[in-house]
C-alpha cells in the first residue's frame, strides 16, 4: 500500500457487552484446536461497505458520501441475535453473528451501497447481510461439534446495539493482526 492510499472501509462499530465476550470465549475455547483467527473485542464492527484501497484525496469525496447517507437514515436499537456460519457444512469460512430484525440494518446497508453507488463507488456482486464477523475459519476438524456449537446459540440474543452513526475506518494490516483507526464519522438522524 502506498502513503497515497488508504483501506478503507464504512461500518457501525459494535462495542461487545459481557454475553458476547463469553460467547466468544466459549467458541475459543470449545474449538481451541482448530485454526480460527478470532475478532479482537475492539474491533468487531458491522460493515456497511468495503471502499478497499482509496486514494487519500477521495476521503473528502466519502466523507459527503456518508453525510448525505446518514441524512436520509434515522438511528435505531436492535438486538443482536443468533450465530451462524457462512460456507458450507463442510467447509465453513466464517463464524458471525445475526441480529433479531435485520430489517432496520438491511435498510441502512441498501442506502449506504446506494449512495455509494450513485457516486461511482460500485456494489460488489454479494447481497448486503448484516452481521458481525467474529472468526474466520481455516480449519475445523470436527465439524459436527462445530455445527452443534452453533445451533445451541441459533435463538440466542446476546445484547441490544443502538445504531446512531456511520464511522469511517482506516485498515491497517499488520501480522499481529488488523488495526482499525477512525478517520470520521456522521450520527444518523434522530
Amino acid at each position: 500500500m502506498s502513503s497515497d492510499t488508504k483501506r478503507l472501509f464504512l461500518a457501525i462499530k459494535i462495542n461487545p457487552e459481557p454475553s458476547l465476550l463469553q460467547l466468544i470465549s466459549h467458541f475459543r475455547n470449545s474449538l481451541a484446536g482448530d485454526k480460527i483467527n478470532w475478532a479482537r473485542p475492539e474491533n468487531i464492527h458491522l460493515t456497511l461497505k468495503f471502499l478497499g484501497e482509496t486514494p487519500v484525496y477521495r476521503i473528502s469525496d466519502i466523507e459527503k458520501i456518508i453525510v448525505e447517507t446518514a441524512s436520509q437514515n434515522n438511528s435505531f436499537t436492535t438486538e443482536l441475535k443468533g450465530i451462524g456460519a457462512f460456507g458450507s457444512r463442510y467447509q465453513p469460512r466464517v463464524v458471525w453473528a445475526g441480529f433479531s430484525e435485520p430489517e432496520s440494518m438491511i435498510n441502512l446497508g441498501e442506502s449506504c451501497l446506494n449512495t455509494f453507488h450513485k457516486y461511482r463507488f460500485y456494489r460488489d456482486r454479494q447481497n448486503f447481510i448484516p452481521h458481525l464477523t467474529l472468526g474466520r475459519i481455516h480449519e475445523v476438524r470436527d465439524k459436527k461439534r462445530f455445527w452443534d456449537l452453533v445451533e445451541a446459540e441459533k435463538e440466542t440474543i446476546f445484547q441490544q446495539v443502538k445504531v446512531k452513526k456511520l464511522i469511517l475506518f482506516e485498515s491497517i494490516l499488520l501480522k499481529t493482526g488488523p488495526v482499525y483507526n477512525e478517520i470520521h464519522f456522521v450520527k444518523l438522524r434522530k
